[in-house]
């Protein structure tokens, strides 16, 4: 870059550049910008996915019988047992948590969390977010807010270490 072109400054920045398309909407109540910003037809579409998903596994859930041993349900669908539980007679991560999804959506919550609470409480947490995904999508906002902040990292921390604590709960039952 040469000195002279170095020294002048634009009136834009970068990033103004490249968030052009993204402006947030302006909130008539206060002067800060709002947080959920206008979805573009695509983004009204995929805001239905999470949606979808959520109401299909709902409905997996609802059709199943739950095993009575509190791990194996998903066995009825054609799956493999858990290695981890046959090769070292420890439970996996994950076991125990179509049980507890079945559980819970069946009506059973104190079961579902004996289950696997890490599963029993995404099994709640799961109406909302179709709840917000549904809502979003009819009324064509994005929050912005959950898919570009630093609260996204935190939420993965916070999944990781529910996953953690609800393992080793799994080990020491």
């Amino acid at each position: 870059m040469t000195p002279a072109l170095s020294a002048k400054r634009l009136p834009i920045s970068l990033r103004d550049v490249m968030t052009a398309e993204h402006q947030t909407v302006s909130n008539p109540r206060s002067e800060r910008p709002s947080a959920w910003r206008p979805a573009t037809p695509i983004e009204r579409f995929m805001l239905l996915g999470p949606l979808l998903a959520i109401m299909g596994v709902w409905a997996l859930a609802l059709w199943l019988a739950p095993d009575p041993r509190g791990y194996g349900t998903h066995e009825q669908m054609g799956l493999l047992p858990c290695m981890t539980k046959q090769l070292f007679g420890l439970p996996c991560m994950f076991c125990g948590m179509t049980t507890a999804v079945t559980l819970v959506a069946q009506g059973d919550l104190a079961d579902g969390f004996q289950a696997q609470p890490a599963a029993a409480l995404g099994a709640l947490f799961a109406i909302p977010l179709g709840a917000v995904s549904a809502a979003a999508a009819a009324w064509g906002r994005w929050p912005e807010w959950l898919f570009r902040s630093p609260l996204n990292r935190i939420i993965w921390y916070i999944v990781g270490v529910v996953l953690g604590i609800a393992w080793l709960y799994k080990l020491l039952t």
